[in-house]
């Protein structure tokens, strides 16, 4: 399961360096590269990209199975995991972080923000005409990352293959322009980690050395969620020396990580 505003694609190169012996399947989440969106006037929540998940377990009607996440696909891994313990067989995380935690005392200020940005997101998108960019365009606008990386031109053009359609001889991007807003539940970090801590399945979290450098270790909101995850006996903590998008990146330093834990 891919990351925010990222799609199907991102695990293109690094699949066919893992295990031949398993069936892969990538999907698109909802908003995301060729599937559709959730309907109109609709805030894009949390639960619902579970649920959205759930139905394609339901759909293959599997009863056990590993999840590889990177990112928001990971953050979401590992709340299914938690909530449903007899379909995890394996977890794998890639530079995947619980969310953000919320104080107690600004519940109802982060409640509030969402509505609000939410009708201000709806006002500013149903008075513009959708932008249309050249390939070159869109291909600058996908190397720029929400962690402030960026990646090669040739990982975007691979993310470019499901992330736009074409439009007036031009594109348009596919993804949901309401993920400009907050998806996330607002959880205190108690909530968060009390779901973390039970996950019962053996799980990978392979961590980017940058991001772990730059915002793990040095925001308030992940240095907890980090000290479980080191803690948790369920869990092997890897540190790789690269990116946030390592899968599209360098996949071959993950490769052998993610091999020797499916053996």
């Amino acid at each position: 399961v891919h990351g925010m505003q990222d799609n199907a694609a991102s695990f293109d190169k690094l699949l066919p360096l893992l295990p031949a012996r398993y069936y892969y399947v990538c999907i698109d989440l909802p908003g995301h590269g060729l599937s559709s969106h959730f309907p109109p006037g609709m805030l894009l929540d949390w639960l619902n990209y579970l649920l959205a998940c759930h139905r394609v377990v339901n759909h293959f009607a599997w009863t056990k199975f590993i999840w590889l996440g990177h990112s928001l696909g990971g953050q979401l891994g590992t709340h299914y995991a938690a909530m449903f313990p007899q379909l995890m067989d394996r977890l794998i995380l890639l530079d995947a972080m619980n969310q953000r935690k919320t104080k107690v005392e600004d519940t109802l200020t982060k409640v509030r923000d969402i509505l609000t940005n939410q009708m201000n997101l709806e006002e500013k998108l149903n008075n513009r005409t959708q932008p249309v960019y050249t390939k070159e365009q869109v291909v600058s606008k996908l190397k720029q990352r929400l962690l402030l990386n960026e990646i090669s031109t040739e990982s975007a053009e691979i993310l470019f293959t499901r992330a736009v359609s074409a439009r007036d001889g031009g594109f348009v991007f596919n993804f949901d322009q309401r993920l400009k807003n907050k998806i996330y539940l607002v959880m205190t970090e108690d909530q968060q980690h009390s779901i973390i801590r039970n996950i019962q399945c053996q799980t990978l979290c392979i961590l980017s050395q940058d991001s772990f450098n730059r915002v793990w270790i040095v925001n308030e909101n992940y240095i907890g969620t980090y000290c479980l995850y080191s803690r948790h006996p369920k869990f092997h903590v890897e540190m790789v020396d690269s990116g946030h998008d390592m899968e599209l990146e360098e996949p071959e330093k993950l490769s052998g990580l993610i091999s020797d834990f499916l053996d």
